[in-house]
């Protein structure tokens, strides 16, 4: 009985209606303005909730295009070249550079280059040798650019075409890490165009129709075989 005579007593002090409202704006410290200035205080705060709002909506619509232009290029490159862009790891271009090794004036061509990290390697580790790198999807060669205006190299170029359009008579030493039916469509370009003597690299998958001259699989996080071929 007494504690609820006590809770009575409380409810009963506790400020309703316009008495809570000033409580609260003494404690915001909006009561002691003038009344105009509370109204425009007020005001202020409305404003300034609305701005943020809208500027959270125009935030998440931001990147919602940022999104989708990227799933948009993405799909531009498959679309156009066949290929997905899949960054292949230091590790196994390391075991390329072994597999090709160039000397002065060699010609090294990277078809379906990605961002540019193949001819970057190869042509920091033979600065005497020229490395060519083809690219048609708009995502990984507008990559290759950045990383070449990074860091510039002389003896490196890039080409934004399809591969099956670039002439390859003067090629001595070719990477490629293709789908399978692209890497069977370039055998007869290679064949009536390459020089006797140049070496071809394929990452993962063979020819059907010419044997390699040398394996070997590169173990890691996921394994990768490369197959080298000499025309």
């Amino acid at each position: 009985m007494f504690l609820f005579v006590l809770s009575l007593r409380e409810t009963r002090q506790k400020p309703r209606g316009p008495a809570r409202r000033r409580e609260s704006q003494r404690a915001t410290g909006v009561e002691s303005l003038p009344r105009h200035q509370q109204k425009d205080t007020i005001y202020c705060f409305a404003h300034m909730t609305l701005f943020f709002v809208l500027a959270l909506y125009v935030l998440l619509i931001l990147i919602w295009l940022v999104c989708f232009f990227f799933l948009l290029l993405m799909s531009y490159g498959i679309i156009t070249t066949k290929v997905p862009y899949v960054p292949i790891p230091q590790h196994v271009i390391d075991e390329v550079k072994r597999l090709l090794p160039m000397k002065a004036g060699d010609q090294f061509y990277d078809l379906g280059s990605g961002d540019g990290r193949v001819i970057a390697t190869m042509a920091s580790a033979y600065p005497d040798a020229f490395a060519t790198g083809v690219e048609k999807a708009p995502l990984p060669y507008t990559l290759t650019q950045i990383r070449f205006w990074r860091k510039p190299l002389k003896n490196v170029k890039t080409l934004f075409r399809n591969f099956s359009r670039v002439p390859l008579n003067n090629a001595t030493h070719i990477y490629m890490y293709l789908f399978p039916e692209v890497v069977e469509k370039l055998l007869p370009k290679f064949e009536a165009e390459l020089k006797k003597g140049t070496r071809v690299v394929s990452c993962d998958f063979p020819f059907k129709t010419k044997e390699p001259v040398e394996t070997v699989v590169v173990s890691g996080r996921h394994k990768h075989t490369l197959y080298v071929y000499e025309f």
